[in-house]
């Protein structure tokens, strides 16, 4: 992942020296965008840049500074996260759509339909958000009276703040999901080991 971070920075780099043109009309037609559309994406920043810009105050500066904060924050969990996995404290079923909902959340322009590819994920963690233990129908329901809800209010409003509140309300529940899993496994695996080392075998 860091080999991966580092070379697509790299080629972010170069692209000036090797297409010069070519990316000063990117450059252009990005801040055309955002100044004409208004379009910065749904993720936390992007919602921040809009609401900022529609008051018609700067936003580079506060975006900028709020990202590194935000994104800072973001990848210690996902780190913390990782350890837990590593320790074999969550399984690979629990931790993989967890990480790939917060590698997507990453990114500062996060536009809708770059959710597309992490809309399984966020599917089954929504699922396992809603799971009741008594039957899987009141968690069906719930589902669909939320999304209902939601897509009512992003049609009539804004959707950008929708999905920002999707991923924030989906991948919270699930990092506090994880965490009380790797505490009841821990304990789990604690009392196993507490009753082999008071475990006396009879002898012939």
């Amino acid at each position: 992942a860091s080999s991966t971070a580092l070379i697509a920075l790299a080629l972010y780099a170069l692209q000036p020296q090797v297409w010069p043109q070519a990316f000063q009309e990117y450059a252009k037609a990005v801040t055309a965008l955002s100044g004409s559309s208004k379009d910065f994406g749904c993720s936390p920043v992007g919602v921040l840049a809009h609401a900022l810009q529609q008051n018609g105050v700067a936003y580079i500066a506060p975006c900028t500074v709020f990202y590194v904060v935000y994104a800072t924050a973001l990848f210690l969990i996902l780190l913390s996260l990782s350890n837990l996995y590593r320790e074999q404290r969550i399984s690979f079923s629990s931790w993989m759509p967890v990480m790939l909902l917060g590698v997507a959340m990453l990114s500062p322009r996060l536009m809708v339909y770059d959710l597309a590819w992490v809309s399984l994920p966020m599917v089954l963690l929504a699922w396992r958000a809603l799971r009741n233990p008594k039957g899987q129908y009141t968690a069906l329901l719930a589902g669909a009276a939320i999304l209902l809800g939601m897509n009512i209010y992003a049609a009539a409003h804004n959707e950008r703040l929708i999905a920002m509140l999707l991923q924030l309300g989906i991948f919270g529940k699930s990092v506090l999901e994880l965490r009380e899993k790797a505490g009841v496994e821990t304990s789990s695996s604690a009392e196993s080991e507490a009753e082999l080392a008071t475990f006396e075998p009879v002898g012939d």
